[in-house]
């Protein structure tokens, strides 16, 4: 009799199981007449637990697959943040305070690392955060919730109010009357401007371009294998190589920056089977001489022209590696010359474009030869006849070696050569 009642309770509750499956699973999910878009599953519990609509604002879209930072991950836009689920299964709010930074042209600089009295100061970045903002960071998860300042406090115009603001790795922290603290709505112009992009560049939203490593001695775009088929791209086709023989980016008057004759270049190597270029980056015109970014941190006219090439050799699928440190002086490279070369040149070039999945590797100084102006008998390193050249070629190599470092923690991922 037991055994036939501990029957009936099985099958009745396998019944009530089989009857409402959907209701459980509808239940795991939150929508938004707002919107008309829902959460679920980790991300909703993330948004829900960690200030829901006050912190994210309403869902955008839906859960997708994008490329992020070169790796594949579920992620949902939300008006103040995306939301991404890592490979590990954990959630976290997106880098979206230092990609607008770089959408908008004013990558983020080290700051003066100054300390002041009752601010907390970074030396990872240099800045520091003070007042209303420093305790809103503190109170409300800190490094993992908001990442480290980028930017000082600053006064902006956003939608027609003049607020002082602050720009962290993942937010932007906004003073509103009554020393309120409000999150700027990073989700709404992050997906603005990308959008834009595409449409000016005619970028397909899902240009393929995906982050190139290598696995032993084989290179991977993504999961799939990928052979670097290239060439060097020095100018554009109908240019005077007698008056220009180089791209220089629209900073000298003699060479023109032909965006038709490009496109039709980079067309025609699409069509026959290229898939990689390489582009020359004159140091006294990326820094050396001229600064990469203005005072008010805009960039100048050759990193203009330098994102607009690569935005459209990445539109047809083809790959970019830009060649850092061409024409760089070969008599400066002593240690007392690293920090220039660094901060004038290296490091706000790779800053810029750090974790774009259509730059396939950095080369650093191409073939560092120690032959030049500064003795011709070096041409063959270890010229017997001259002792002097093996010590100039291990100078030469520590100071490749610094520039290599400074790369690698930039865009650690990436790959580099030289």
């Amino acid at each position: 009799m037991v055994r036939t009642q501990w029957r009936i309770q099985l099958v009745v509750w396998t019944f009530i199981l089989t009857l409402f499956p959907l209701s459980v699973q509808a239940s795991d999910t939150r929508c938004f007449p707002e919107t008309g878009q829902c959460i679920s599953g980790a991300i909703r519990q993330y948004w829900e637990r960690n200030g829901g609509l006050r912190v994210f604002g309403y869902p955008k879209g839906a859960q997708t697959r994008e490329f992020v930072e070169g790796v594949p991950l579920t992620v949902q836009w939300f008006e103040r943040d995306r939301l991404e689920i890592q490979p590990n299964g954990v959630v976290t709010a997106g880098r979206l305070g230092a990609r607008i930074l770089e959408l908008t042209g004013s990558s983020w600089q080290y700051g003066p690392q100054e300390r002041i009295n009752g601010c907390q100061s970074f030396a990872e970045t240099g800045h520091r955060i003070c007042g209303e903002f420093a305790r809103y960071w503190q109170r409300n998860g800190g490094l993992t919730r908001f990442g480290y300042p980028i930017t000082g406090e600053f006064v902006t115009t956003i939608e027609g109010r003049t607020l002082t603001v602050q720009y962290f790795e993942r937010r932007r922290f906004e003073l509103h009357p009554g020393n309120q603290v409000l999150l700027g709505l990073l989700g709404n112009e992050v997906q603005a401007i990308t959008q834009y992009y595409q449409w000016f560049y005619n970028v397909p939203s899902d240009p393929h371009m995906h982050w190139v490593s290598a696995e032993g001695p084989r290179l991977m775009a993504g999961s799939v294998p990928f052979e670097v088929r290239g060439m060097n791209y020095v100018r554009a086709t109908g240019i005077d190589a007698s008056r220009c023989w180089s791209l220089q980016f629209g900073a000298d008057a003699n060479c023109a920056w032909d965006v038709p004759a490009m496109t039709a270049d980079l067309d025609r190597l699409r069509g026959l089977g290229v898939n990689t270029i390489r582009l020359f980056l004159n140091y006294y015109v990326f820094g050396g001489a001229v600064p990469i970014f203005d005072k008010v941190g805009q960039p100048n006219i050759a990193l203009q022209h330098l994102e607009e090439l690569i935005n459209l050799a990445n539109a047809r699928g083809i790959y970019v590696i830009p060649v850092l440190l061409i024409d760089h002086p070969k008599h400066e490279m002593d240690p007392d010359h690293y920090a220039s070369a660094i901060t004038s040149h290296v490091r706000p070039l790779v800053n810029y474009f750090a974790n774009r999945p259509g730059i396939l590797a950095w080369d650093v100084f191409n073939e560092p030869d120690i032959g030049s102006e500064v003795d011709k008998r070096c041409w063959d390193w270890d010229n017997a006849d001259f002792p002097e050249c093996f010590p100039l070629a291990e100078k030469r190599m520590r100071f490749v070696e610094a520039m290599l470092r400074e790369v690698k923690t930039r865009d650690p991922n990436r790959l580099r050569t030289t």
